[in-house]
């Protein structure tokens, strides 16, 4: 993550979160070997490669950049967005988080738009967006609005 994206992004995020996340922009993205796996398990349509303009995994991000500059979404957005994912991530870890995303999605009627995770992400993206200089602790947001779910993740 450049200079510019974490002095912007400083005051939501933890110093040493920024510092952690790993940022690729990649040309093209997929299909993922996940993806094949979902297909075959009758889940075939979650995350789509052909559509993904960005997604974390764990302590990764990666912004397809054609998609991104095609939909004329703003970077530091989508940015955004996927550091409220890595956020999730820590707090459910990799096994809470996939599992709460994928029931998510089958609870929403295989709906990207009706999984909380994504709900939440996209709800804390748009609070950003409205004023940037209002900082608030993507982390604290997280965190109370997924408390219940913290002690079934671990």
């Amino acid at each position: 993550m450049g200079e510019w994206e974490v002095g912007a992004l400083q005051g939501f995020f933890a110093a040493a979160t920024l510092a952690s996340v790993r940022v690729a922009g990649v040309e093209r993205f997929g299909p993922w070997p996940m993806e094949r796996l979902l297909a075959r398990a009758g889940y075939g349509g979650l995350l789509a490669s052909h559509i993904v303009a960005g997604m974390a995994l764990i302590d990764t991000v990666v912004i397809v950049q054609p998609i991104e500059r095609r939909r004329g979404l703003s970077s530091l957005s989508l940015l955004f967005h996927e550091l409220v994912h890595i956020e999730q991530y820590r707090l459910l870890g990799t096994r809470g988080f996939v599992r709460e995303y994928v029931r998510g999605w089958v609870l929403g009627g295989r709906s990207y738009m009706d999984i909380p995770l994504e709900e939440q992400a996209y709800r804390l993206t748009a609070k950003y967006e409205c004023d940037p200089s209002l900082v608030f602790s993507v982390a604290e947001a997280v965190r109370s609005e997924l408390q219940g779910r913290i002690s079934d993740a671990m």
